[in-house]
């Protein structure tokens, strides 16, 4: 019998992927996917999808008993929401009430991975050759960044969870919206920036990804200790680096517009006080322009080479052609 995995926020982008990488591993994935999630992509992929009920530790430590599940990755979270209160119920207080409840549990545990963010680091300033790395000092600029610091807190003050922390620099390929926006952008030719000060950028393909996050599952280590790595493709991009491989992919002269800072925030006010009675949250709002406009998002990926033998097959020229291909291939683009 394979041994058996379960991945949180598995009908999401990342979602996807990670099961495809635990499935090419061999194991046996349950999906934490919540009842109103669309899941019809996940048909045909072998995989279980359960409901956890995360307000409730009891029922989920029975859940996750009744599943045996000997690694588990919480990848659900939310990255846009309108109050703190959102963040921290749900990326806070639902990965705390999970590590809890799968030390208590009984299962077989060998790891946990929690899905961070290079976010819960926070930006460095603008310094070519100085990198974010696991000494880094937290500083997050956002709400969500704090959100998934406290919940690395959170999950390392329990006692005996296996824990590993991975955090990813910002994420694309297939399945993802949120950049989809800016390559739709470049495809009617325009290039939009908000500022005009030089930025240090990082980038990560989702299929890099996944197979680290499961690396990371699969790698032993002592019960209750825990490791932590910084993921991009191991490279540092300027801010016009991906418009202008855009540019070349779509064949297309894209006119270069700088934003000043100060308009935009005022239009994301605007859009969020629109937003604010609607289910759903505007692509640009206030908050998010201190991490689109900050100074410096390198990021050293040496202790994941050295204990995980992490090899980024993407760089981001690479990645793009790939993940455009894709969405030209499903009518997203």
């Amino acid at each position: 019998m394979n041994e058996r995995m379960l991945i949180t926020g598995g009908s999401g982008f990342l979602g996807y992927h990670l099961i495809q990488a635990a499935k090419a591993e061999g194991l046996d994935v349950d999906a934490g996917v919540r009842g109103s999630s669309h899941t019809d992509h996940l048909r045909g992929m072998g995989v279980g999808l359960v409901d956890l009920p995360y307000d409730t530790k009891s029922s989920l430590s029975a859940q996750l008993a009744e599943g045996g599940y000997r690694y588990i990755v919480h990848a659900a979270a939310v990255t846009r929401a309108k109050s703190a209160s959102v963040y921290e119920q749900v990326n806070v207080c639902y990965a705390d009430r999970l590590g809890q409840a799968a030390m208590e549990s009984g299962i077989p545990l060998a790891s946990f991975v929690y899905v961070s963010s290079l976010a819960a680091i926070g930006p460095l300033p603008y310094q070519p050759g100085l990198f974010i790395n696991e000494r880094t000092v937290p500083q997050p600029v956002t709400e969500y960044g704090r959100s998934k610091l406290e919940a690395e807190r959170r999950l390392r003050a329990i006692d005996g969870l296996p824990l590993r922390i991975v955090r990813p620099t910002a994420v694309y390929g297939p399945r993802e919206r949120d950049l989809l926006v800016l390559f739709k952008a470049i495809a009617r030719g325009v290039d939009a920036y908000i500022g005009s000060t030089p930025q240090l950028l990082s980038f990560v393909y989702a299929t890099d990804l996944a197979k680290v996050i499961i690396k990371a599952a699969l790698v032993a280590s002592g019960s209750g200790e825990t490791r932590e790595y910084n993921i991009s493709d191991g490279q540092v991009y300027g801010r016009y680096d991906m418009a202008d491989i855009l540019a070349d992919i779509f064949q297309k002269k894209a006119r270069r517009i700088h934003l000043p800072t100060g308009m935009v925030r005022l239009v994301a006010e605007g859009m969020a006080a629109a937003y604010r009675k609607s289910a759903t949250m505007p692509v640009i709002y206030p908050e998010r322009i201190h991490e689109l406009t900050a100074a410096n998002w390198a990021c050293d990926i040496t202790r994941a080479k050295q204990e995980l033998g992490y090899m980024p097959a993407y760089d981001l020229e690479k990645g793009l052609h790939k993940a455009i291909a894709w969405y030209k291939s499903q009518r997203w683009l």
